[in-house]
């Protein structure tokens, strides 16, 4: 019967380990279930060994299933051995990649301001270093916004219509269409 020692460490490059464990709780789970083969089933010749063993049978099934919580134990621990390796090997790979951008990124030694402020003197080197502590505004341009709300999904689709409304010679379902579009545009 395939037994795993829990006196053994889990090491990841064995294949399988957790696989193996699992078919021997099911060997183990298997082999003491009840009515796997009754009493009664004994073939002809075969004589009654509860009988002539005195209940070896139950301290048999005593054993199996004192094997099978300990494989069952078994196969916990290297769960848990397996969840924390990964966990930490995520932490490593996190910490790697924060040395990385570190290594790749500019520098910055921020150091904390005094408690009495600053000079002028560190003001105007900082302020020469860094840069006013402002945010720049993007300004985009009134006929960009513009063409950006007439050249929607929905504003093409009005589009396509109002020529369609041209050619078929539906002009005023065109003028709606045109109005529709550029009031659209223009909230």
């Amino acid at each position: 019967m395939p037994f795993i020692n829990s006196g053994t460490d889990f090491k990841e490059e064995e294949p399988g380990i957790l696989q193996l464990a699992r078919k021997s709780l099911e060997f183990s789970r298997r082999s003491i279930e009840p009515g796997r083969r009754s009493r009664g089933s004994r073939p002809s010749g075969e004589k009654n060994k509860d009988v002539e063993l005195g209940g070896a049978d139950h301290e048999h099934e005593t054993e199996v299933a004192q094997h099978a919580k300990r494989v069952s134990m078994d196969i916990q621990r290297i769960s848990m051995e397996v969840q924390r390796k990964r966990s930490k090997d995520a932490a490593r790979a996190a910490a790697k990649a924060d040395e990385k951008e570190e290594e790749e990124g500019e520098k910055i030694d921020f150091t904390p301001a005094p408690k009495d402020g600053l000079t002028t003197a560190e003001a105007e080197e900082l302020l020469k270093k860094w840069g006013k502590n402002e945010l720049v505004e993007k300004s985009i341009p009134k006929w960009l916004i513009l063409l950006r709300l007439l050249t929607g999904p929905m504003p093409i689709m009005l589009w396509i219509a109002a020529l369609v409304e041209l050619i078929i010679g539906n002009y005023p379902d065109m003028a709606i269409l045109l109005v529709i579009q550029f009031t659209n545009a223009g909230i």
